[in-house]
């Protein structure tokens, strides 16, 4: 592999949104395929 090439389950997905119902099944589904995975509720939080 070459340094400009990544490994994109070697990443980190950022999930933001203001339903929990939206936060729970999204993070559900990507963590299944083994994702590492950060949630934040609003905007602000993301940043």
């Amino acid at each position: 592999m070459h340094n400009s090439e990544m490994n994109i389950y070697d990443s980190t997905i950022l999930i933001v949104d203001d339903n929990q119902t939206n936060l729970r099944m999204l993070s559900n589904a990507i963590a299944e395929s083994g994702w590492e995975i950060l949630v934040a509720t609003d905007g602000e939080s993301a940043i």
